[in-house]
């Protein structure tokens, strides 16, 4: 708007000039005429000199008015061109704060037109780590004592590592003897396993070899998931103890037996020694080592239902119901026992069936039965397989009411009770 007043302005001053021009031109005129013949010729020559100087002049100010103006029609045409792209296309007289408007204005229907972008929602594993708020910990190979025991922390680690929400650890303890049940363990388990090994003295040796038969010569779920952990008394110390990057400098003959394969435990050293296994430092240790901020401890023996470390997430981050309690939680599981020529059943279907025909019992029923009761447990057996994990039962603890240790633990007495498939 500035440059199209600017252009009339400059339009005015060149019709001025103009009019001085013609206004000059015609009084030199007449002031020739009325003198004499002699002041004529005596001024003739200075006049002629003096008009080509002051026509030079107006003539010089009129062209550069009409370069001016050619000037200010190409800003014009180039004015017009961006209001007419905005929208504008407002008259000369228009205020630049008149024009300043209209282009918030432009501006806004812009925005309302313009798509909304949405959240993308948060996954499973992204809700976890949010409800947890839990830090990563790192897996570090090292040596500690603890109490009477010598640990060798992390001595064989996992391939793979661990965001603290991203996965739960199967926490357990075993000798080299009970190494058999590894494999079938993690094809159920699929997910990162921390187990602690007793060896002391001679058995040491053993369960080397036993770690290596199962890293190089079964699954490559073992070298994906498993990390080592080996503790032994400090009165039977192996004779050699190699440090953990020194391990496994010779690929394992796959040919010969698994080291952990009918084993006698009469030919054992712990056996020779008479050497009580220490099993809760084994516990402690497999569990202090977990990557994940949610462990299963468990028996090496035992074998956790298919996919359920996916539905057990899945029920973390539904946060509903008593997960929304600020007291610390622990999510006990039954056990079963089937017989020994019975496939492990898949489903709690399946598991209904074979407890109805006899084919599979609860845990301990004829040594312990006591030492393995929890609440509504006829009635979560008698409940119909659901859709996925949810809360079954909340009990809270009354006076010298326990949870076996090999299973879980109560914290704060409060205790939630799992159902499922």
């Amino acid at each position: 708007m500035y440059a199209i007043n600017r252009k009339y302005l400059l339009l005015k001053m060149a019709l001025l000039a103009c009019v001085a021009y013609g206004a000059v031109h015609v009084a030199l005129t007449a002031a020739g005429g009325a003198t004499d013949a002699d002041n004529a010729a005596m001024q003739g020559d200075g006049l002629q000199q003096q008009l080509p100087s002051a026509e030079m002049l107006l003539r010089g100010e009129s062209q550069e008015a009409g370069r001016m103006l050619a000037a200010l029609e190409d800003d014009s045409q180039a004015e017009a061109g961006l209001q007419l792209s905005l929208g504008g296309g407002a008259p000369p007289e228009t205020t630049r704060t008149v024009a300043a408007a209209a282009a918030r204005q432009a501006a806004a229907q812009q925005a309302k037109l313009s798509p909304i972008t949405t959240k993308k929602p948060l996954t499973v594993r992204e809700k976890v780590k949010e409800i947890t708020q839990c830090l990563d910990r790192p897996m570090v190979p090292k040596t500690q004592q603890r109490g009477d025991y010598w640990v060798l922390y992390n001595y064989v680690r996992a391939d793979r590592r661990h965001h603290c929400y991203e996965s739960i650890t199967y926490t357990t303890h075993a000798d080299y003897s009970f190494l058999d049940n590894l494999v079938p363990l993690l094809e159920r388990w699929q997910g990162p396993i921390s187990i602690a090994l007793h060896a002391p003295g001679t058995d040491f040796e053993y369960t080397i070899e036993s770690i290596a038969y199962l890293r190089e010569c079964t699954t490559p779920l073992v070298k994906e998931f498993v990390t080592f952990h080996v503790y032994f008394s400090t009165k039977h110390v192996p004779k050699e103890v190699p440090k953990h990057d020194a391990l496994f400098q010779e690929p394992y003959n796959c040919s010969q037996p698994p080291p952990y394969l009918n084993v006698s435990s009469e030919n054992m050293y712990k056996a020779q020694k008479k050497l009580l296994y220490p099993v809760n430092v084994g516990r402690n240790v497999a569990r202090e080592s977990a990557q994940t901020n949610y462990v299963l401890p468990s028996d090496i023996e035992l074998y956790p239902s298919p996919n359920i470390i996916e539905k057990f997430l899945d029920l973390i981050a539904q946060n509903t119901g008593p997960l929304l309690s600020k007291n610390p939680k622990v999510f006990p599981l039954h056990i079963f026992e089937v017989s020994a020529n019975q496939s492990v059943p898949e489903t709690k279907t399946q598991l209904k069936e074979m407890l109805a025909n006899g084919l599979a019992v609860p845990f301990h029923k004829k040594l312990c039965p006591g030492c393995h009761g929890v609440p509504k447990s006829k009635e979560w057996q008698s409940a119909n397989e659901s859709n996925g994990l949810h809360v079954f039962h909340v009990g809270k603890r009354n006076g010298r009411f326990l949870i076996k240790p090999s299973n879980t633990s109560c914290e704060n007495d409060i205790c939630t009770r799992l159902q499922g498939n």
